[in-house]
């Protein structure tokens, strides 16, 4: 599947814990991290970002995954705990 890459704030251990698990968080858009989704759901992060507001994202296990594939993001903390 083709996923889509969004940069988003860096967002607190907490939300990273949520997003790990795929529970529902809010993100913003920022320079801090990226992460891929699906692209259906690219528009509408899109254009909550592009009206300056945040929204709230549930990832799926498929976007769980692949952000774990890419190697950086959501599991960089993990890997970089261990080493």
């Amino acid at each position: 599947m083709d996923f889509r890459v969004v940069s988003i704030k860096r967002p607190s251990a907490r939300v990273l814990g949520k997003m790990r698990k795929g529970k529902p968080c809010r993100i913003c858009r920022g320079e801090g991290m990226q992460i891929v989704i699906h692209p259906e759901r690219f528009n509408h992060i899109t254009r909550a970002f592009d009206k300056d507001k945040a929204h709230t994202l549930e990832m799926s296990p498929q976007e769980i995954n692949a952000n774990r594939m890419a190697g950086s993001g959501l599991f960089d903390d993990i890997r970089g705990g261990f080493e």
